[in-house]
């Protein structure tokens, strides 16, 4: 019977080499052996030197490994001396698998258990367990964008670290969310064709005409800032523009269906009313217990680029207190073209977050409320109140358009005269200087339509009694459908108690 040792000089002094994996399926063919290099052939043999050896008797053990071993036993001992000894090799033990096609797999070692020993502990040729969950964390550092000091401080704080704790691992899981080097591109380039850009230009007016009525010198200056870019590559310092105009105008639409899809990017929105300290847009540091990071880095993420637009809407309503303050302090640094490349998380400490490239858009109701150093930064554009005639052919052409898809009516199902529009901003939303009420009220009432047209005998309207589309909204149906009218002093009162 052959020794463990005797195996374990043949295993280091030979390979099984299979060129072809299905022919070598028959038991009867031949091995090919090839010998290992010197060198390899000595690291094996050391590997396995080193091996304890598992073949001590053991009461305990499994009745079928013992059976195993004593017909191995028995049948080694009736070979014929005169035999001819023919030199066996073995074919380490690559997996499970292998069990069943050799007997004696219990002899032959576990490739996977001699491989850390040749190459270090660190080998994880499963590619689990703390050296490879860092060595993963260490690739994706090295592939981000992440400036080369910035990578320098990461790994350095990796190698410190223990894999295991969940808290740890958050932290390089979140870093890495963020886009580093990665931005949006313009559409169009200075160096295309003259018809295509004036095409692109086309478009542009086209889409901010669909995306709001009016605003000719808003849109101008829009097409400016577009032009701009343009002709500098993309590599000009994004101007902070600042919507200064009256609530439900539409300041936030005239940025999302109009510069956020003319340039292509992405556009994430601020509400600036319900922020009460700066730890919002800055983050917590990552010792303090549930810390994150803040609500700027998120908008980034969410983004996948590093040149978003940032909407942050309602300025003015930012509190006049300390903390007040210190979001105003913070939204001066961010915006000033000379520090904003070097921003910082508080939560990913000692990283430069680049916000050069980043489209800052604030919009507010009063300038009067704007911290003087911030008004200064900002590219303010006055947008015009609607008067009555333009408020007609918004509530028209776009209020109406965009309610109809929502309730599940298709354009032209519901009909709203010039006049009957006109009626409803006189009689329930006079007081508006944007279109908000103009678009509940019409919402009211295509809700209605829609209830009473499936409830049949049981609604109890009487001016919705037979519904057939298209239906046209006339004076009797406003009033009945609509709540009284809301244009009293008492509605005044409530308008403004937030204020």
């Amino acid at each position: 019977m052959k020794t463990r040792s005797n195996k374990k000089s043949i295993i280091a002094n030979t390979v099984r080499h299979n060129d072809n994996p299905i022919d070598n399926q028959d038991d009867n063919q031949d091995d090919i052996i090839l010998p290992l290099p010197l060198i390899f052939r000595e690291m094996i043999d050391r590997a396995l030197a080193e091996q304890p050896n598992n073949e001590e008797p053991n009461d305990g053990g499994d009745d079928s490994t013992k059976s195993r071993s004593r017909k191995r036993s028995k049948k080694n001992n009736n070979e014929d001396d005169d035999q001819p000894k023919t030199k066996k090799t073995y074919k380490p033990r690559i997996n499970p698998q292998d069990d069943e096609e050799n007997e004696d797999n219990e002899d032959r070692p576990e490739l996977p258990s001699i491989i850390p020993l040749l190459f270090g502990g660190g080998f994880s040729p499963r590619g689990s367990g703390k050296q490879s969950k860092q060595q993963q964390l260490k690739r994706r550092i090295l592939d981000s964008g992440m400036l080369e000091k910035d990578k320098k401080y990461v790994l350095s704080r990796l190698e410190n670290i223990d894999v295991e704790k969940e808290k740890a691992v958050e932290w390089f899981e979140s870093l890495l969310k963020v886009p580093f080097g990665k931005y949006a591109d313009t559409p169009i380039k200075a160096e295309h064709h003259p018809e295509r850009i004036h095409k692109y230009f086309d478009d542009a007016y086209e889409k901010l005409d669909e995306a709001v009525y009016g605003m000719d010198k808003v849109k101008e200056d829009i097409i400016n800032y577009i032009a701009q870019f343009i002709s500098t590559n993309n590599k000009s310092s994004p101007r902070v523009i600042g919507l200064h105009g009256s609530a439900g105008i539409g300041k936030t639409v005239i940025i999302r269906r109009g510069l956020a899809e003319v340039l292509g990017r992405p556009m994430k929105t601020i509400s600036m009313g319900g922020i009460r300290d700066s730890a919002t847009f800055v983050g917590f540091e990552y010792t303090y217990s549930g810390s994150r990071y803040g609500m700027l880095s998120q908008c980034l993420m969410d983004a996948e680029v590093m040149n978003p637009i940032i909407f942050m809407d309602e300025l003015d309503k930012i509190s006049l207190t300390n903390d007040g303050m210190d979001i105003q302090n913070l939204l001066i640094h961010i915006t000033d073209p000379v520090q904003n490349m070097t921003y910082q998380d508080k939560y990913f400490s000692g990283v430069t977050v680049d916000l050069s490239k980043v489209i800052f858009v604030f919009a507010f109701n009063d300038v009067n409320l704007i911290h003087p150093i911030l008004k200064d930064r900002i590219n303010i554009i006055n947008v015009p109140d609607p008067d009555l005639e333009a408020k007609i052919i918004i509530g028209k052409k776009y209020l109406v358009k965009e309610i109809s898809p929502n309730i599940g009516f298709t354009e032209g199902n519901i009909i709203f005269s010039d006049d009957i529009i006109r009626y409803i901003i006189k009689t329930y939303c006079n007081k508006d200087k944007g279109v908000r009420g103009l678009k509940k009220c019409i919402e009211t009432i295509m809700l209605k339509i829609n209830t009473a047209r499936f409830l049949g005998s049981r609604q109890k309207y009487k001016t919705l009694k037979e519904i057939k589309l298209p239906f046209e909204v006339n004076e009797k149906v406003v009033k009945e459908l609509l709540p009284e009218e809301k244009n009293s002093k008492e509605e005044e009162i409530l308008s403004h108690m937030y204020l």
